[in-house]
């Protein structure tokens, strides 16, 4: 088992996220409870399938997700760096969102995530009420509401009901503005009550919609990001037909062994 920061960087602490190499099956009942011990916002369990293809499973500590970016990143950080399994630049990840491929790139790792574009829809009063905001626009994907603010600092100053979020929210919201730093384009929070994750630090799957939503506006498909938690993370987009690339770096914290 290793505790790994991914999309973190100079100025950001990233996501820490548990991998659990795996050298035979366990039960779906086993893996969520090591993911509640690990109490992290994702744990991630890994199996050798064929050559340097693995199964990849994500929980968060109450629930199985379909789609996690931070803990795949680290996945393939803890079998190049930690654990050795794969000598290849290339790994591919067999998921509930089908395979998913990692690449190790002079800026850290690369992963290609299915792409969740976002449209408008009407506002629910619930949202508003929760986050207590004056949107500019409220667009929704598969699990996901993304809500455009004016600029970062109201990004930053978005004080969530999270009490609200838990008991109304079916899917994940992003709130995101411009970067009013250069160094980015943009800049995002994202807050996972659904999945008992009042506030994730660095959210790859939340990219997903950020990134084609951006670079619709901006006009170019590569970007550098932000995300303003208070551990904070940075990594690059780049839109890419129907898949998204995210960019990060990862850090291994500690290593262990699983007692249960």
């Amino acid at each position: 088992m290793f505790h790994i920061n991914a999309f973190c960087g100079p100025s950001a602490a990233g996501n820490p996220g548990a991998v659990c190499l795996l050298e035979r099956e366990v039960s779906t009942e086993w893996m969520q409870m090591v993911a509640a011990q690990m109490n992290l916002s994702e744990s991630g369990f890994v199996r050798r399938l064929d050559g340097d293809t693995f199964s990849l499973r994500w929980f968060t500590p109450i629930k199985e997700i379909p789609i996690c970016g931070h803990v795949t990143l680290a996945a393939a950080h803890a079998l190049w760096q930690e654990a050795q399994w794969s000598s290849q630049p290339t790994l591919t990840f067999s998921t509930a969102s089908g395979p998913l491929v990692a690449r190790q790139s002079p800026d850290g790792i690369e992963i290609a995530l299915p792409v969740n574009i976002c449209k408008d829809v009407s506002t629910p009063d619930w949202l508003l009420n929760a986050l207590d905001v004056k949107p500019t626009r409220i667009l929704a994907g598969d699990r996901k509401y993304l809500v455009q603010l004016g600029s970062e600092r109201d990004v930053v100053h978005v004080r969530p009901d999270f009490g609200l979020l838990r008991r109304c929210a079916d899917r994940g919201v992003i709130v995101t503005a411009v970067s009013d730093t250069p160094a980015y384009d943009f800049v995002s929070r994202y807050f996972g009550g659904y999945v008992g994750v009042d506030e994730d630090p660095v959210t790859g799957s939340a990219h997903c919609c950020l990134v084609p939503h951006w670079s619709s506006i901006l006009g170019r498909p590569l970007l550098r990001a932000r995300q303003l938690s208070n551990r904070g993370g940075e990594l690059r987009g780049e839109l890419v037909g129907d898949l998204v690339h995210l960019t990060g770096r990862a850090c291994t914290v500690l290593d262990g062994r699983v007692c249960l």
